[in-house]
């Protein structure tokens, strides 16, 4: 089984916004929502340096969202995407608190929580995640997680060696 991972360079990011709104066009969010990834502000030494961190679901290997979800809404695929059935969410928003990434938003209108999916419907036809399509900056990578990992192995030891 394929594992896939969405990885996150923050040293590469420019602060652009343009995952962020990929995220809400692709799913379709307006008005009150907030997409599925944030790009978080980081101030250094009386604002005299910024940088830029995109926040985002990581699909974790444990999920504590799914752990204390008691209806079953959340669950984690063979390939490693923690997916959200608005169907079976009662919208107690006992998810929202546990996740370290705060990646789980209430959505007033429904009734319900949602949080990214990996653009998982994307996925399937053999597309990135709309957030890394859009990433002018390569900030965003996705893919299989063994080869992404071996990927930045090897540049870690290409930069030790310098």
């Amino acid at each position: 089984m394929v594992k896939l991972t969405l990885l996150i360079d923050p040293s590469k990011c420019i602060g652009c916004y343009a995952c962020e709104v990929a995220c809400k066009q692709e799913h379709g969010l307006s008005g009150w929502a907030e997409p599925f990834i944030k790009v978080k502000e980081v101030r250094r030494l009386h604002g005299t340096y910024v940088s830029y961190v995109p926040v985002v679901c990581r699909h974790c290997g444990r999920p504590p969202c799914i752990e204390v979800c008691p209806t079953g809404a959340l669950e984690k695929t063979k390939e490693g995407a923690v997916l959200l059935d608005v169907e079976k969410c009662i919208g107690c928003g006992a998810c929202i608190p546990v996740c370290p990434f705060k990646a789980l938003v209430f959505d007033p209108e429904e009734g319900v929580v949602k949080k990214c999916d990996l653009c998982v419907e994307r996925v399937k036809e053999g597309l990135e995640p709309s957030c890394v399509a859009h990433c002018p900056s390569s900030a965003l990578v996705f893919g299989e997680t063994s080869s992404l990992i071996d990927e930045l192995r090897s540049k870690s030891a290409g930069q030790l060696a310098k």
